[in-house]
C-alpha cells in the first residue's frame, strides 16, 4: 500500500484573492511533508486491479509532474483562477477546471519541466532537512545541490523563460500576454512588479 504522503504531490494554497501578486500558488510536496486541509493536492498514485493482484503506480511520472507544476505557475494558468475566484477560497473544482496544454512531450515541455526542477529542486538544508528532492530532479538529470537556483537574479530569470514559454504552449502572442497581464494583474499593489515581468516575458514571445 501507498500512502499519499510516501510521494511527489502537487499542492496549492486554498486561501486565495484575485488581487494579490498570484491567486494560484502551487508547488511540489515532497514525501513525508503533511499538510493542512488548506492546502489541497493532487494525489501521487493510482490503483488498479490485476487479476488477485494490487498494482500501484505514479498518476504522473515525475518529468509530467514538474512540467504541470511549472504551467500552473505561470501568469496563463493564473489568470483563469484568478477570474474564477470571487471570495478567498480558491476550491478543487476551479483547481480542476484549469486547462493545461497536454503533455506531449515536446521539447518546450520538457524545458518547462527542467526549470521548474531548477526552481523547486533545492538542496535540504538544516532548517528544512526535509525538503529532499533528489529522485524528483533526477528525473530530468539534475541535482539539488549542483543545479537549485538560490540566487534572485538567476530565479527571476528562469521564471521569466518559464512564462514566456507556457504562453508560447497557449498560443499567446506578445500583444495577447500583455493584454492579459493588463487586464487581469495590474492592482495598485502589484503594478510595478507585474509591469516588469509583463515587458520581460513579452520581450520573447512573438509579435
Amino acid at each position: 500500500m501507498h500512502l499519499d504522503w510516501d510521494g511527489y504531490r502537487i499542492a496549492w494554497r486554498d486561501i486565495a484573492r484575485n488581487d494579490d501578486r498570484r491567486t494560484l500558488i502551487a508547488a511540489i510536496l515532497p514525501p513525508k511533508v503533511g499538510v493542512s486541509d488548506t492546502a489541497p493536492f493532487v494525489r501521487p498514485f493510482q490503483m488498479k486491479i490485476q487479476g488477485n493482484a494490487v498494482v500501484w503506480s505514479l498518476q504522473y511520472p515525475h518529468e509530467q509532474l514538474l512540467y504541470f507544476a511549472g504551467a500552473l505557475s505561470s501568469f496563463c494558468c493564473d489568470s483563469v483562477a484568478r477570474s474564477r475566484v470571487t471570495k478567498i477560497h480558491l476550491k478543487s473544482h476551479i483547481f480542476q477546471s484549469l486547462h493545461i496544454p497536454p503533455w506531449t512531450g515536446s521539447r518546450e515541455q520538457r524545458r518547462v519541466a527542467e526549470l521548474t526542477a531548477r526552481l523547486t529542486c533545492l538542496p535540504a538544508t538544516t532548517e528544512r532537512p526535509w525538503a529532499d528532492y533528489t529522485e524528483l530532479a533526477a528525473s530530468v538529470g539534475l541535482k539539488p545541490k549542483r543545479d537549485g537556483l538560490t540566487d534572485p537574479a538567476q530565479r527571476r530569470e528562469a521564471e521569466v523563460e518559464l512564462n514566456a514559454l507556457v504562453a508560447q504552449l497557449y498560443g499567446l502572442g506578445r500583444k495577447e500576454f500583455q493584454f492579459l497581464m493588463d487586464l487581469l494583474f495590474m492592482t495598485p499593489g502589484q503594478r510595478e512588479v507585474h509591469t516588469l515581468m509583463r515587458n520581460d516575458i513579452s520581450e520573447r514571445l512573438d509579435t
